[in-house]
């Protein structure tokens, strides 16, 4: 059995990975073919430019 921990995600580099990782689950899953198509993903979102940064997390916020 997997076990998941939490921990903080400290820099923009890491931030970006783990975004890929969890966008590209429902691809991995054999969900859809594309992360964009997956309807609760916000792949889509980063794919169409629609994500703005300003109103995003910010890295170190939380």
């Amino acid at each position: 059995m997997r076990s998941f921990r939490a921990f903080e995600v400290q820099g923009e580099t890491v931030f970006w990975e783990k975004a890929r990782y969890i966008h590209n689950n429902s691809v991995e899953a054999g969900l859809v073919e594309r992360a964009a198509d997956y309807r609760w993903s916000s792949a889509r979102l980063y794919d169409e430019g629609l994500w703005d940064p300003v109103a995003g997390l910010t890295v170190g916020e939380y």
